[in-house]
């Protein structure tokens, strides 16, 4: 059984903050387990992306 790691990704901006993500889980080694958008911004005016990941074998 592999760990499992969560990210989490902030930005004012939802299109970058999308991108970032994308690009930080373009790795072949990594398989998402789940990911979650917070599609309002939060009080600091930032968006967030939770993702659990783990790496495979």
């Amino acid at each position: 059984m592999s760990d499992t790691y969560i990210g989490l990704f902030e930005n004012e901006n939802l299109e970058t903050l999308e991108k970032d993500v994308e690009k930080c889980l373009s790795d072949k080694n990594i398989e998402v387990v789940s990911i979650r958008k917070n599609l309002q911004p939060n009080e600091d005016n930032k968006y967030l992306i939770m993702v659990v990941y783990k790496f495979k074998k």
